[in-house]
């Protein structure tokens, strides 16, 4: 039986516990590119990201990878609305692989005509942690050996 096993724990992007706060654009316009972190340290699988907003609205959330200005988005997911003192978890299945020394950032969108900053923080895991990976699991748009 073919199984992904974890040696050791996850991590998070930005390396805070309130995580990045992000301007949503608005009436489903992107915002600006916000950097989480200048270069990942190891090839990484990110897999959830943890979403705080308190205007409940949608949110379109990309991650994207590349120097500041030329972006490329990896995986765009979505939430439901979010109300106030309330976080979103969003799992992405399958994992997210982000491969070392890249420039990792995000940005949102909102259905509302004034949205408010929301808080974001990408849980990872990195590859070294990962035993006996099932390839099927792993998302690849980096074009990237896994």
């Amino acid at each position: 039986m073919n199984e992904t096993y974890f040696t050791s724990g996850m991590a998070i992007y930005p390396d805070s516990t309130m995580g990045l706060s992000v301007t949503p654009g608005s009436n489903s316009n992107y915002g600006s590119w916000t950097e989480l972190v200048s270069s990942t340290s190891n090839d990484i699988l990110i897999s959830s990201a943890v979403v705080q907003a308190s205007d409940g609205g949608h949110l379109m959330i990309q991650i994207g990878i590349g120097a500041s200005g030329a972006e490329t988005a990896v995986a765009t997911i979505n939430t439901k609305p979010i109300g106030s003192g309330y976080s979103n978890v969003i799992c992405i299945n399958p994992y997210l692989f982000i491969p070392s020394g890249s420039r990792l950032a995000v940005r949102i969108a909102s259905n509302l005509a004034s949205p408010t900053i929301a808080r974001i923080t990408l849980i990872y895991i990195p590859t070294s942690s990962v035993t006996n990976p099932v390839l099927s699991e792993v998302s690849n748009p980096t074009g990237a050996v896994v």
